[in-house]
């Protein structure tokens, strides 16, 4: 594009801190269970200088960058390009999902783990940790609470099977659409603080009416306009989870975080 047309004002909408992020997926592949191949961890440390190259390429080529959060803006993008030259946008929900997000909201006490339908690294660190964190006092001390987890998503041989996630009273559910589980839920529990950028499915789950409980760690990178909705947690200290779930009885705070997000990214 810049040699094409020199004259253009190009600019770049930026999705992950891709330098941090794939540091994290190192660090998620070398985290328990530990089994990947050392190729494998190779190709991902290589993978760190090939896409921090292409950010740094992003600053050299383009006039502006447009980051998805202010932590991004904050703590990455001003130590690759100058202040003038990045704008915080915040991702937002789109009008036609925000209707879908209106759906079935009839709360009950249970927590949604999100997974994918093509779990990588993070997404297998996420759903290890908080198999872990169930497995150190057993389903009683929640199911005595009244409160039930579900899983979503493609299981990898690096993750519960189907026969440990239900010792453990762990529900499966799959479906096409991520607001069905999100509606009757409580609360939705992201257990891996690794990644950077801006996580989608917070932001949906909010817009469902579902707290977040997270990682200390993912809570500090999360934009202000989410806090209120959002619980932080120690992922090493079970009770601190079931404080976290007890919370979430206290009645979801009123507002319209993805409309603050949406004002502030067309301003």
């Amino acid at each position: 594009l810049r040699r094409k047309a020199p004259g253009a004002k190009i600019i770049f909408r930026a999705h992950n801190a891709e330098t941090l992020h794939r540091v994290d997926y190192v660090r998620a592949c070398l985290a328990p269970p530990r089994t990947r191949s050392v190729a494998e961890v190779m190709q991902n440390i290589s993978n760190i200088a090939l896409y921090g190259t292409r950010d740094l390429s992003v600053v050299w080529y383009a006039d502006h960058v447009l980051s998805i959060s202010q932590w991004d803006t904050e703590h990455y993008w001003r130590y690759l390009t100058p202040k003038a030259r990045t704008t915080t946008a915040p991702f937002f929900l789109p009008r036609q999902y925000m209707g879908e997000t209106r759906i079935g909201l009839r709360k009950k006490r249970q927590c949604i783990v999100l997974g994918s339908s093509q779990p990588g690294p993070l997404i297998e660190h996420g759903v290890n940790r908080f198999f872990r964190l169930l497995s150190k006092t057993g389903p009683e001390l929640y199911e005595n609470a009244g409160w039930r987890f579900f899983i979503s998503g493609a299981r990898t041989g690096r993750m519960p099977n189907a026969a440990d996630l239900k010792a453990l009273g762990i529900q499966q559910r799959h479906m096409e659409s991520p607001y069905k589980l999100f509606g009757p839920a409580r609360a939705t529990l992201i257990a891996s603080d690794f990644g950077h950028g801006f996580k989608t499915k917070i932001l949906e789950a909010i817009a469902c009416e579902a707290f977040v409980i997270c990682t200390p760690g993912l809570y500090r990178r999360l934009p202000q306009e989410l806090i209120p909705y959002c619980i932080h947690f120690d992922p090493y200290l079970p009770e601190t989870l079931l404080n976290a779930l007890g919370r979430t009885e206290d009645g979801f705070p009123r507002g319209t975080p993805n409309d603050q997000l949406q004002a502030t990214a067309y301003r």
